[in-house]
């Protein structure tokens, strides 16, 4: 049977980053941001011993998440694509 990291590796997301936070309270404050600007399902990435990611969305395929980060831009939210 494949290891669990090949199977993540083989059907990998794409996150569209926002942000990264040591503070939790300025975290939900940028998701809060997200869902105002109708974002349907942000989240988070939570680290061990780094910093929690805030992500708008997450695609499956990396050409959808580009598209994404453009439509990000355009609003004036910085952004990258992080894959997992």
């Amino acid at each position: 049977a494949p290891s669990k990291a090949n199977a993540v590796e083989s059907n990998s997301n794409y996150f569209t980053v926002v942000g990264v936070f040591n503070i939790r309270s300025n975290a939900e404050k940028m998701l809060a941001k997200l869902r105002e600007n109708g974002y349907q399902a942000p989240g988070s990435i939570e680290r061990e011993n780094k910093p929690t990611m805030i992500y708008a969305a997450q695609y499956q395929h990396k050409t959808d998440a580009l598209e994404s980060l453009q439509h990000l831009k355009e609003q004036g939210i910085d952004a990258w694509v992080f894959a997992r």
